[in-house]
């Protein structure tokens, strides 16, 4: 169950990291708690 966890929040992690990356690239100036976790 643990491991099914842990693959979903490394899904919804890739999911922020390329929305971030759309939306800084898109001239957003607002770096997010995520922004350089990679």
């Amino acid at each position: 169950m643990s491991c099914n966890v842990f693959n979903f929040l490394l899904h919804l992690h890739q999911i922020i990291v390329v929305y971030e990356w759309v939306y800084m690239s898109d001239g957003g100036e607002n770096p997010t708690i995520f922004h350089g976790r990679l």
